[in-house]
């Protein structure tokens, strides 16, 4: 696992987010560009229904912005799509990078939507969320190892 420097990561009102989205990542045997997929769709899929796709697109954009910060060839302007094809755009990006950088990338920037949600509805709200979407393999409680 990386060593991210959480002073880099955004404020984050429930700290274990960066480390929970990081160990679910690692978890996965895929390719980076498909556990960002499916992680990114089943997220979407929940989320939409509660924020509206305008809403979803707003935290989405800002975090590709954020994690683009610490990996420069991320370029924002894959948020700029139209919605339906963010997530082809970014799994491309992804996918022409080596394994590592493609993984650090996924997680800096589910990391960083999923504090910035933290930061709209709670953290509460926010762990109830991305268990729906991820399962019981995210656990923002676990301690770390």
């Amino acid at each position: 696992m990386w060593n991210l420097d959480p002073l880099a990561m955004p404020a984050n009102p429930s700290a274990g987010h960066a480390l929970s989205v990081e160990r679910l990542i690692h978890k996965r045997a895929q390719a980076a560009s498909e556990v960002s997929s499916a992680l990114w769709q089943a997220l979407s899929a929940g989320l939409v229904q509660i924020i509206g796709q305008e809403g979803f697109n707003a935290l989405y954009d800002r975090s590709l912005h954020e994690a683009s910060l610490r990996c420069d060839w991320l370029t924002p302007e894959l948020g700029l799509a139209t919605a339906p094809s963010r997530l082809a755009h970014l799994n491309a990006a992804l996918a022409s990078r080596p394994e590592d950088d493609a993984r650090r990338a996924t997680v800096l920037q589910l990391a960083s939507f999923t504090a910035l949600l933290s930061s709209l509805i709670g953290p509460h709200l926010t762990d109830h969320i991305l268990r729906a979407a991820w399962g019981h393999d995210f656990d923002p409680t676990a301690p770390e190892s």
